[in-house]
């Protein structure tokens, strides 16, 4: 009895080791390439010279490596088209930079993005649509996110989780709507929240120790109102671009009438010069008023007399 119990338990551990060896396989990063060139509906067209199994061989458009390993694609301006898969593009585990501005990628923005050493995420001149996910998980190490000129709508999610790493956060011109949440911790390190070309309205939270934020509100946002942090000193954060200059806000406390009558509302020289105008016409014609009726009996006399002379003279 004890021989046929000992037979019996051994059973499941020689069994367990063979269930382990069930895995997925592990794709090469010339396979993850093609699988991600097949996402787009002109891929095999526009990426022709990604073919093969050496992606750094120095053939393939727009890939970088350094030590054999890929970390940068850069396919800007390439008219791509397709739409991002809903667990967003899986790709070498050692990419630090994605950069696709300036496509035709027509998709929503995926929550996850399962890239652990990207720093750059370029999508911006896309046609991304719809909101941005309450539960976007964003790469650890991320530094650059650049979603301009889309069109992403909806409200700013208060649970949006920004990695501590970030630098730049570039949502101008989309179709985003609602205030700045006031929830949101921002990383200690970020230079430039973007969010012009925009229809947000309302204050800006009260972000504490911040000293090298620049926030880009303007153009775009006519109903924000409040005092915007502005960094001490000014970079240059992108190519070819000029640093912002501070951005001047009414005061939210104060009401409408106020407003008009100082001209500091979010059009202040353009409703200061209107108001101007109303009142130089109001009193205009008071004036005219006042004079009329004093030159009235004048006038009554002078036309009397002209009158008298052409009936003589006939």
């Amino acid at each position: 009895m004890l021989r046929v119990c000992s037979l019996t338990l051994a059973a499941p551990l020689i069994a367990l080791p063979l269930a382990t060896w069930e895995t997925e396989p592990v794709l090469t990063d010339a396979e993850l390439l093609l699988a991600f060139k097949s996402s787009f509906s002109n891929g095999e067209k526009v990426l022709t010279s990604w073919s093969g199994v050496e992606p750094c061989g120095g053939q393939w458009l727009g890939i970088t490596c350094t030590d054999g390993l890929v970390t940068t694609i850069d396919l800007s301006g390439r008219t791509l088209e397709g739409a991002i898969p809903a667990t967003g593009w899986q790709l070498p585990a050692s990419l630090e930079g994605l950069n696709l501005n300036n496509n035709a990628i027509r998709s929503v923005l995926p929550a996850t993005w399962q890239l652990p050493a990207l720093r750059r995420l370029e999508l911006g001149g896309n046609k991304l649509h719809g909101p941005i996910p309450a539960t976007l998980s964003l790469p650890p190490q991320l530094k650059h996110l650049q979603l301009c000129c889309n069109e992403l709508s909806g409200t700013l999610p208060a649970s949006l989780a920004l990695p501590t790493t970030l630098f730049e956060l570039d949502l101008d011109n989309n179709m985003l709507s609602g205030s700045v949440p006031a929830e949101w911790q921002l990383p200690s390190g970020l230079f430039l929240l973007n969010l012009q070309q925009n229809a947000l309205q309302g204050s800006l939270p009260a972000w504490p120790d911040l000293h090298n934020l620049n926030v880009a509100i303007q153009p775009g946002n006519p109903q924000m109102c409040g005092e915007v942090p502005v960094a001490p000193k000014y970079g240059t954060w992108k190519a070819n671009t000029t640093p912002y200059p501070p951005a001047e806000f009414s005061p939210c406390s104060e009401g409408i009438l106020s407003q008009l009558l100082s001209g500091t509302s979010n059009n202040g020289d353009f409703i200061g010069t209107w108001c101007a105008a109303v009142i130089c016409l109001v009193a205009a014609g008071f004036l005219s008023r006042r004079m009329l009726q004093r030159w009235k009996p004048t006038m009554r006399r002078s036309l009397q007399r002209f009158l008298r002379t052409s009936k003589a003279s006939h």
